[in-house]
């Protein structure tokens, strides 16, 4: 699949016009991908789970957000310009803050939040300084944007 898509989006001259991103929670396909066109800017999607009070990243790719050390931004900037994280699990744990938005961009990475629908929450990640926000509505997002330039 890996193959095909890079294919398609070569052919079509979207890394030229910087009209693609691809994101997954695939690292193997990920690391593909980079290996077929490392000029393909690539998003490694996290998603962290509660497991006996312990936030566990379900592809086992990074231990939780307040551990993430140096050395894991760094592996997965040799394939990817940023990473994917949700804002809260299932349970309704906040895994963002501020802080980690921040360690997430001191090394070089981008974060591009998702899957965010509610405008109180895009304006938080947008306060906190995120490179992008995933979501069903951008409508909602669109408005929100409108409202802080305004402010």
């Amino acid at each position: 699949m890996e193959e095909q898509l890079v294919e398609t989006v070569e052919d079509h001259g979207l890394v030229e016009e910087g009209n693609v991103v691809i994101q997954s929670f695939s690292q193997e396909s990920l690391q593909t991908m980079h290996d077929l066109n490392d000029d393909i800017p690539l998003v490694q999607l996290l998603w962290w789970e509660e497991e006996n009070g312990e936030l566990e990243e379900w592809m086992d790719i990074t231990p939780q957000p307040d551990e993430m050390t140096e050395e894991n931004f760094k592996e997965i900037g040799e394939y990817a310009v940023g990473i994917g994280p949700h804002l809260e699990t299932d349970e309704g744990t906040q895994v963002l803050d501020e802080a980690f938005i921040e360690k997430t961009q001191n090394q070089d990475l981008l974060i591009h939040v998702y899957t965010i629908n509610d405008q109180a929450e895009m304006k938080q990640l947008l306060d906190w300084g995120v490179d992008g926000i995933l979501t069903d509505f951008p409508d909602r997002l669109h408005a929100v944007l409108e409202d802080q330039e305004k402010e």
